[in-house]
């Protein structure tokens, strides 16, 4: 029963960021949550994926960062060996 309520609470947190992250209040204007944060003028972006936070919940912070900190590695390492190619 656990499970179910966690993941229950889960769903009901990520409509809440789809909402707010995909849905304008008002006519013209930008939503309350940008799709894709960037900082230091475009050297690090951030995707605000639904599924990454949803899995977040889920599973822990812990778990989550080091799987985030994974892909962040593999991705600069791409980077860095693509650039000697």
């Amino acid at each position: 029963m656990k499970k179910t309520s966690d993941m229950l609470l889960s769903e009901h947190y990520l409509a809440q960021l789809l909402l707010f992250r995909d849905f304008s209040f008002t006519k013209g204007k930008a939503p309350v949550i940008p799709t894709v944060i960037t900082l230091k003028n475009g050297l690090f972006s951030i995707y605000l994926s639904p599924l990454l936070v949803g899995m977040g919940y889920v599973l822990g912070f812990v778990n989550t960062f080091v799987w985030f900190l994974g892909g962040a590695i593999v991705l600069f390492h791409w980077r860095a060996a693509c650039k000697n190619v």
